[in-house]
């Protein structure tokens, strides 16, 4: 007798695009590590310079004052809940506001 499996094999047909983004990532990251090295050990031998100190004495002068604008007051008073029905009534366009 002879045994029998169900074996279903799956076929992933973007595996080898897969697999190419994944080397070229890692071919990336390598260049780009190598290249960095490379600046860092330009740097090394950079000197500093080091510039004169510059002092600056004295106060600043407003050209212009802070203007003030004016203080406004607004007063009103509550209509009555009847008046404020009638004036809805009578002007349609202006409770719609």
């Amino acid at each position: 007798m002879s045994a029998t499996t169900n074996t279903v094999y799956c076929y992933d047909r973007y595996d080898r695009v897969k697999s190419l983004a994944l080397v070229l990532g890692v071919v990336t990251g390598l260049a780009s590590g190598v290249l960095m090295m490379g600046s860092v050990q330009a740097d090394v031998g950079s000197h500093v310079e080091t510039l004169p100190r510059v002092v600056i004495t004295g106060t600043s002068q407003a050209e212009h004052g802070v203007a003030q604008l004016p203080r406004v007051v607004i007063e009103g008073k509550r209509q009555d809940a009847a008046d404020a029905q009638q004036l809805a009534l009578a002007n349609p366009t202006a409770a719609a506001r």
